[in-house]
């Protein structure tokens, strides 16, 4: 049976109430010299009953052995090691401060050894992503590894553009958040009151978080996993800048002017958690179910409030949901992942099962299957994977299924991440699914294709199929290399190939193919690298070869490519992105 179906059915039947986690700390180095030290400060209220550490697995919480250290009344913390290595590392990484009611979070985009954390900096940790890869890093996460500090790349390069976006709307830069709030300067909205009024919200998220971790946790030790491991992590998304970087409006968002808020106390506003479970099992599989929530609106008071206008601004009792675990999965979007994932001699292998509710209040979703192949190289991470999509589903709380039947693609994807959290992907998208194509590759792997379902209902693997691992094989990030296999071995004409390259600055271009018709074209994000955007195989003179030549030669790890920022879009607490 299910690890999901098990611990949720449990909470029909179980009610307990709710504290938080927390980390607890306290390093003491022993007989120095030599000393390292990162020396931070923590602004906020109630900071001695924080332990700081340095977050290298990019888990959100403290866990794992990370380096830590308790914290002044005045916020001031030192973390002090005498091992040069652990510094090294460490002074490149997030640092964050928790306990059970408060979270604060740095990224640490300057590498400073003396770090600022604040209300305001915790907001980047919207974009902390421990499901990239490596999909448990409260298990599974080592300090100083390639992984995190891919990890590293991708949280630095969402935070620098949600930076320029800050720049853009708001009129403030990166040092401008760092400032003393006891010492407000002209023109910059941060001071002691608008840090306490998001801190506010972040003790909320906090509280919420405490009480469902209690409840899965007592669903957990009433069940045969009792000796799972459990980790979550919150957040805020960053539009709450839009409300407490506003000088002109405030508490109302920049972005939402109307109706009036009557005070802070009355606005939801966007948070987000992810809940994990993991447990070893047979085979050398670990077995993993990861919720995920990144639109969940709260007041600052520990209240979850229904996701509809009326209860943004000015929510009245009647908005207020009581924050159990049913309650997310009928009346938010959670993303419901299980997975089992092992080493091999391979790599890491991950065969995965994955619901996505996109509309809470039909219950529309989406599924797939998955199998995937990662290794680490010197300074990236390489992921090959198959998946099944699946679509035309609607989610039944009642047996936690979206019962998806609608089989519109399937996918051979190789993608590379490095450390300065650049990109590149090759893609062989097959629409309307195997079974409806004359590909006899794509045939083949959905017929040997073992999925989640599968192992969990009793079939025994050591690793995934080979014909699925031999299609891993053919991939390649060489177009010359893979254009002669795509037309002998994926020629159909539901076929279509992507290979794309994504900067540091997310600006992408990337190269189309479609094999059966020999319709090919280049495009990119912003209509400056190619001028117009777009340049095609036959038209205004080009040739194929031109096409593929221009794209191609972008295509590299180091290149950056021109940003527009107009391209630069608002983002609404309550509306998502918008065009003004």
């Amino acid at each position: 049976m299910k690890l999901i179906l098990i611990l949720l059915s449990s909470l029909l039947i179980i009610s307990c109430g709710g504290g938080g986690g927390g980390g607890s700390g306290g390093t003491s180095a022993s007989n120095p010299p030599p000393s390292y030290s990162i020396t931070g400060t923590i602004y906020g209220s109630q900071l001695s009953t924080l332990d700081a550490y340095s977050d290298t697995n990019f888990s959100g919480a403290f866990d794992n052995g990370e380096w830590t250290s308790s914290v002044n009344s005045n916020g001031g913390f030192s973390l002090t090691t005498s091992s040069k290595t652990r510094y090294d590392c460490s002074r490149f990484m997030p640092y964050a401060a928790e306990s059970s009611s408060d979270y604060f979070f740095s990224p640490n985009l300057d590498s400073s050894n003396n770090p600022v954390l604040n209300p305001f900096t915790t907001i980047f940790a919207d974009f902390i992503y421990p499901f990239m890869y490596w999909d448990n890093p409260a298990v599974d996460g080592v300090e100083c590894s390639v992984l995190n500090e891919v990890r590293d790349g991708i949280l630095n390069n969402y935070s620098e553009i949600s930076l320029d976006r800050i720049e853009k709307y708001d009129g403030l830069t990166l040092s401008d958040l760092l400032i003393d709030p006891s010492s407000p300067v002209s023109g910059n909205p941060i001071d002691n009151a608008r840090t306490a009024d998001l801190q506010k919200f972040y003790q909320s998220a906090k509280t919420i978080e405490g009480i469902i971790v209690e409840e899965w946790r007592a669903v957990l030790l009433s069940s045969e996993y009792a000796g799972a491991d459990l980790s979550s992590r919150i957040e805020l998304d960053e539009s709450v800048m839009r409300v407490f970087l506003n000088d002109s409006s405030y508490p109302n968002p920049s972005t939402d002017t109307s109706p009036v808020a009557n005070n802070i106390d009355s606005i939801a506003l966007p948070a987000g958690m992810d809940l994990t479970i993991s447990i070893d099992v047979d085979g050398g599989w670990r077995d993993t179910l990861k919720v995920s929530l990144w639109d969940v609106h709260i007041s600052n008071n520990g209240d979850l409030l229904a996701d509809t206008s009326s209860c943004w601004i000015n929510f009245s009792n009647l908005c207020k949901i009581e924050p159990t675990i049913v309650n997310i999965l009928n009346n938010f979007e959670p993303e419901i992942r299980s997975f089992y994932y092992k080493e091999t001699t391979r790599g890491h292998e991950t065969v995965e099962h994955t619901e996505l509710i996109f509309d809470s209040d039909s219950g529309g979703c989406q599924e797939y299957d998955r199998s995937a192949i990662s290794e680490v190289k010197q300074n990236s991470v390489i992921e090959r994977q198959y998946t099944e999509y699946y679509g035309s589903g609607y989610y039944d709380a009642s047996d936690l299924d979206c019962n998806a039947w609608n089989n519109f693609a399937d996918s051979l994807l190789m993608r590379e991440t490095n450390t300065n959290g650049e990109e590149i992907v090759f893609e062989i998208w097959h629409y309307n699914g195997g079974y409806w194509s004359d590909s006899s590759t794509f045939r083949q792997i959905k017929e040997d294709h073992v999925t989640y379902d599968d192992i969990d209902d009793g079939e025994v693997i050591s690793q995934i199929p080979s014909s699925i691992a031999l299609a891993f094989n053919d991939l390649d990030f060489n177009w010359e290399n893979m254009k002669p296999i795509i037309d002998s071995n994926y020629n159909d004409y539901d076929i279509g190939v992507w290979f794309w390259y994504e900067d540091s600055n997310s600006n992408w271009i990337q190269l189309v193919y479609y094999p059966s018709s020999g319709n090919l074209f280049c495009e990119t994000s912003n209509g400056l690298t190619i001028p117009g955007g777009i340049i095609q195989a036959g038209s205004d003179g080009y040739t194929s070869q031109e096409v593929i030549d221009i794209c191609t030669s972008e295509i590299e790890f180091g290149n950056t490519l021109e940003t527009d920022t107009s391209t630069i879009k608002n983002i609404s607490p309550y509306r998502g992105f918008i065009n003004d």
